[in-house]
Parts: C-alpha cells; sequence; structure tokens
C-alpha cells in the first residue's frame, strides 16, 4: 500500500530551499507569512522605479492611476512580492503581526 505524504510548501526552491524535495502535497501559501520582508524589500524597489518612470513619461506629474494585475501563482513563487507592490507600497498599508486565535469564542 501507499504512504501518507506531509504537505509541504510549494514555489521555487531557490527562494524557499524548504520546497525541495518535490512529490509532496502542496501548499499554495500561508497568508500570515506573506509577504515576506524580502518580497517588502524587492517591492519597495520596483514601485519606486515604477513610479519614477511614470513621473518622467509624465511630464514630471504624478501618475494619476496604476493598474496591476494580482496573480496567485505569481504570489505563490514571490511569497508575496506583487501583493506588497500593493498594499504595502502604493495604498502605505503596514503588516502587523496577526493576533493569536487561542482564547477567542464564537
Amino acid at each position: 500500500m501507499g504512504n501518507y505524504t506531509l504537505p509541504g510548501p510549494g514555489g521555487d526552491p531557490i527562494r524557499n530551499p524548504d520546497v525541495l524535495p518535490t512529490g509532496k502535497n502542496i501548499h499554495a501559501l500561508d497568508p500570515q507569512a506573506i509577504p515576506t520582508s524580502a518580497a517588502m524589500q524587492s517591492a519597495g524597489v520596483v514601485v519606486e522605479r515604477l513610479l519614477e518612470r511614470q513621473k518622467i513619461e509624465n511630464g514630471g506629474k504624478w501618475p494619476e492611476t496604476i493598474a496591476l494585475v494580482l496573480w496567485g501563482t505569481d504570489n505563490i513563487k514571490t511569497y508575496g512580492e506583487s501583493l506588497a507592490q500593493v498594499s504595502v507600497r502604493l495604498v502605505r498599508c503596514e503588516k502587523i503581526p496577526a493576533l493569536p486565535v487561542s482564547g477567542w469564542s464564537d
């Protein structure tokens, strides 16, 4: 008979070696763990470059609108970089730790 294979993270083995070995039942992402600090740093660079390029193309004016597409698989591979670009850098939200669930009642 077969064996139970524990689930584990999916994604890019360069960014997260814990995805190896392959062949396990993967879970896409942990919403409490994204965006990572590295994703937030990378998002900051990407957004600042985007805004500067838009200002140059707009004669020094800030863009009136910016459209972005959030793909689930992209956020899985980059550990939330796209999400960080929107929420942390463009909307200026702050990431705060989640509250513990223990002791809560329905």
